[in-house]
């Protein structure tokens, strides 16, 4: 059995008619006519919140207008803050000691712990790495200091050559419990 045509199907003219026929409607309802006085001087009045809102949309749209707080009169421009000079404050480590005196002075203080021969070797090896067992050493990127490269150098309080190393040993007493494991810990991180 054949469909029937829908008599209702319309066509692109019919949705045009209705178009023109819907603006005649409106203009007949709601006529406008600009003035001659409008006509010849289009000026449009914006409060001044909606000239500064019209003024953030326009420099949105054209980022190449200058910096200005005359461009946007509802911005007001702060006062510049005094910036803060980037300088590290680099310790500076006063001892007479050299790096000979260092080393005796720190196998004899390992060797009243006990710790010697393996031990010993591997706290040699482990503050060689550090620091070249240079009690003046600092790291100037990290702030590290003394022989075992305190970080920060303030844990340090006594800033002696056998004040840096106590320290030294007593943080890997207390951490890694021997010399031994703080340097196996040392060659996989490259620090402890």
């Amino acid at each position: 059995m054949a469909k029937k045509k829908n008599k209702h199907t319309h066509t692109p003219i019919f949705y045009a008619f209705q178009i023109v026929l819907i603006l005649t409607l409106l203009y007949v309802l709601f006529p406008w006519t600009p003035s001659v006085e409008a006509a010849s001087n289009p000026v449009i009045v914006l409060s001044k919140e909606q000239q500064c809102n019209l003024d953030v949309a326009a420099k949105k749209l054209n980022t190449s207008l200058p910096e200005s707080n005359k461009l946007n009169p509802c911005v007001e421009v702060a006062p510049l803050k005094p910036v803060e000079p980037t300088v590290k404050k680099v310790t500076v480590i006063q001892v007479t000691e050299d790096v000979g005196t260092a080393v005796q002075m720190g196998q004899q203080m390992a060797a009243a712990r006990g710790w010697t021969g393996a031990d010993w070797d591997a706290l040699y090896q482990l503050w060689m790495r550090e620091s070249g067992w240079n009690p003046r050493s600092v790291n100037r990127s990290s702030g590290a200091c003394g022989i075992p490269q305190a970080y920060p150098c303030s844990k340090i309080p006594d800033k002696s050559t056998a004040g840096q190393i106590a320290w030294g040993l007593n943080y890997i007493a207390s951490r890694y419990g021997s010399p031994s494991v703080a340097w196996a810990f040392w060659q996989q991180r490259h620090s402890y």
